[in-house]
């Protein structure tokens, strides 16, 4: 035991080990990075949640999303989303989110009217004087 420098061992088993655990960290991390996505790419729309209709039926909202229950969270487009909600003209503003982790979120914000010009056939205008056309429900049609 005498030839053996056994310091010099120590200090090269400790390199070789720190080596080792950073090359064990890197590919740890790696892992964790493909599971993450395998996770991300295997979440389900399960519930479109919407907030702020009064006028809109849920429904109604539902169908100009174009987005199917059960397709996958990451694969929808938000954009095309609000701009399908906001084609309707009651709708005057839409901010779509994905919620972990199944769900869409639509807030909404709605054209109200405001006022009414009474003609033989009367016109409703929202705040920014958009003539609205006439709903089928009137009692959402009262102006002050």
């Amino acid at each position: 035991m005498v030839g053996f420098p056994v310091p010099r061992r120590k200090q090269h088993e400790r390199i070789k080990a720190k080596a080792f655990s950073c090359a064990d960290a890197h590919s740890s991390d790696d892992c964790l990075a493909f599971g993450a996505n395998a996770w991300k790419s295997s979440l389900k729309i399960n519930q479109i949640k919407i907030d702020g209709n009064r006028i809109v039926g849920m429904n109604e909202i539902i169908q100009l999303t174009q987005v199917q229950i059960g397709a996958l969270l990451y694969q929808v487009n938000l954009t095309s989303i609000q701009q399908n909600v906001m084609s309707h003209y009651y709708i005057k503003d839409a901010v779509v989110e994905r919620n972990l982790p199944n769900s869409i979120h639509i807030q909404i914000s709605e054209r109200v009217p405001v006022a009414m010009v009474n003609l033989s056939e009367p016109l409703y205008l929202d705040e920014d004087g958009v003539v609205l056309p006439k709903l089928f429900h009137t009692r959402f049609m009262i102006c002050p």
